[in-house]
């Protein structure tokens, strides 16, 4: 049952961030990773979420597609609300560059960066970037 790897495959993406994200804040501040909606988190963070699975199946059996969103936010910009969309385009990329082509699991496909792009936050003072991703397991 490959809905069952949604879990390992969550715990992996969040320990492969938060190594490629230590260190990576302003000042040299690691960049704090969650897979929940943060009570008061800190300006500069990173949430994984949006965890899907599609089952498929192959000649030797069973194959899912995974999807899950990595978001990247700025929060508090204050009034140069500029400021949040640069710490974003510095941080995407080492994001996409984490997780493209890793296989985060035994069973699975190199992750493949679908797409990145700003999304709109309810909080004016939020600046955010979601990019989305996908990987194969097979069990």
């Amino acid at each position: 049952m490959t809905v069952a790897q949604r879990w390992p495959l969550q715990q992996a993406v969040y320990a492969r961030l938060v190594a490629q994200l230590a260190g990576q804040g302003v000042d040299g501040a690691d960049v704090p990773v969650y897979d929940h909606v943060p009570s008061n988190p800190p300006r500069l963070h990173v949430r994984i979420d949006g965890f899907g699975v599609i089952p498929g199946s192959t000649s030797n059996g069973r194959r899912a597609r995974h999807d899950f969103s990595v978001h990247v936010f700025d929060d508090n910009t204050g009034t140069d609300t500029g400021a949040g969309t640069a710490e974003i385009a510095r941080l995407q990329p080492i994001v996409v560059a984490a997780l493209e082509d890793w296989s985060p699991l035994v069973g699975a496909t190199g992750i493949t960066h679908i797409s990145s792009n700003s999304a709109a936050d309810e909080d004016p003072l939020t600046q955010h970037g979601v990019s989305r991703f996908s990987t194969y397991i097979g069990v």
